[in-house]
């Protein structure tokens, strides 16, 4: 078991002076040019990173439509299903006694799709402008 222990631990020490003997005789790598960004850029940049961003705002707004959206296709549903059951109920099974309760809320079903889909493209959008500003300022 000592001998292990020793073995492993010569075995460790050759290969570490051996990688720092043939580091010693490579060349160093050059180091890239670090560009220095200006305020401006850096404000660009920061556009898309942080809580506090523009685009974090948007990923929250979009957050928030979607669960608008998913909780007004529940509600027009249930509403729909109790406009038959109450129509049957009454002998009436093709009168609709809630549907302009239900056209108003499919409107606004159509309205919270096309919001989500419009936050979505801005979303997308706001990246693909981000890096074509700060490539185009190079």
């Amino acid at each position: 078991m000592m001998k292990k222990l020793v073995l492993s631990a010569l075995t460790a020490i050759i290969s570490i002076s051996g990688a720092a003997a043939f580091a010693k005789d490579e060349k160093p790598a050059k180091q890239p040019i670090l560009r220095q960004f200006s305020r401006e850029e850096f404000m660009v940049m920061n556009l898309n990173r942080g809580n506090d961003s523009s685009g974090a705002h948007i990923s929250e707004s979009l957050k928030q439509v979607r669960i608008m959206v998913k909780d007004l296709d529940r509600s027009l549903r249930q509403i729909q299903q109790v406009d038959r059951e109450f129509a049957k109920s009454k002998g009436k099974p093709d009168d609709h006694f809630l549907n302009p309760a239900i056209d108003k809320l499919q409107q606004a079903l159509k309205s919270a799709q096309q919001l989500s889909q419009d936050l979505e493209s801005s979303r997308e959008e706001l990246k693909d402008n981000i890096q074509q500003a700060l490539i185009n300022a190079q």
